[in-house]
């Protein structure tokens, strides 16, 4: 018996014109896929101001990549934390009023001076959406990948 074998490697060389089709449909649904569960992320984390940060998590589309993120400023510090700062009086006032229900002056210069000491912790809501969805996002890609090869 004569067979051949054709990897995947030598079907994406062959019609790369089918995999811009694969990745078409892949992108979206995996965009989605780690954009609610980044959402979910930031709802299990009660110490964020995660209604806004959360509305703001988007995916685009592009034609070989799919982006996840946030435009809002402070995104990146909620992802990663911060080094030891002094923070706006103003900007932890606001904040303490929502939060705690005190926006006197002296509650934020008190939890301004603590991250002046410590900065912020990091409370990660991209970085664990994709790896918890690592091995789902290869087995849509497959899925998808067999739908238009045909294998």
């Amino acid at each position: 018996m004569i067979s051949a074998k054709v990897t995947r490697k030598k079907l994406i060389k062959k019609y790369p014109q089918k995999l811009y089709e694969v990745n078409k449909r892949f992108l979206p649904d995996a965009g989605a896929l780690i954009q609610g569960e980044a959402k979910r992320n930031l709802r299990a984390n009660r110490t964020t101001n995660e209604g806004q940060l959360r509305s703001s998590i988007v995916s685009d589309v592009g034609r070989d990549e799919v982006k996840i993120g946030s435009n809002l400023e402070y995104a990146a510090h909620v992802e990663y934390g911060t080094r030891p700062h002094f923070p706006p009086i103003s900007a932890i006032q606001e904040w303490a009023r929502k939060k705690i229900g005190d926006g006197s002056k002296s509650t934020a210069f008190l939890i301004a001076r603590k991250i002046s000491r410590v900065g912020t912790k990091a409370q990660p809501f991209l970085r664990p959406a994709l790896d918890v969805n690592r091995k789902n996002l290869v087995r849509m890609w497959k899925k998808y990948f067999r739908r238009v090869y045909g294998r």
